[in-house]
């Protein structure tokens, strides 16, 4: 997977809209029996990952993007084969120190974790919803939801 290069230099014109807007994630976690599904969607992606586990243990994992902002998006599902072996149990942090990161999409990336987490949990379902409005003073309100509750 090729790096993502942006232009430091780009002259773009202002976003007239800038201060009435805001962005938006979702993020779905379904746990079933030895597989853990996630859907995140937000102002500017989509996407699923599954992961097969058992016996405390990442068996598969997959990720499949649908809505994206960059070609290099697609490919980002295979570097998530990395997490295969791994614990269940183990923290997020430590899966990142475990070097993971290096040629991952972001937000797949983030997703995997947060559906590896969910597997060791006993709730079925978990939503999250997070809004942030356009930065135009400090501090900036935010909103994160989790099954409904602020």
């Amino acid at each position: 997977m090729r790096p993502v290069v942006y232009p430091r230099d780009l002259k773009l014109p202002p976003n007239p809209d800038f201060g009435n807007g805001f962005a938006w994630r979702r993020i779905e976690l379904v746990n079933e029996p030895g597989r853990t599904t996630g859907h995140l969607a937000d102002t500017f992606h989509e996407m699923r990952c599954e992961v097969a586990h058992g016996e405390g243990r990442v068996r598969a994992i997959s990720g499949t993007m649908i809505r994206y902002p960059t070609t290099l998006c697609p490919g980002a599902s295979e570097p998530l084969q990395a997490l295969v072996g791994r614990s269940i149990h183990e923290a997020p942090l430590s899966l990142y120190r475990f070097g993971a990161l290096a040629g991952h999409c972001t937000h797949l990336l983030d997703l995997s974790y947060h559906v590896i987490s969910h597997a060791t949990r006993s709730e079925p379902v978990a939503r999250y919803e997070a809004t942030v409005p356009d930065e135009v003073s400090d501090p900036v309100p935010c909103e994160v939801r989790r099954d409904g509750e602020l």
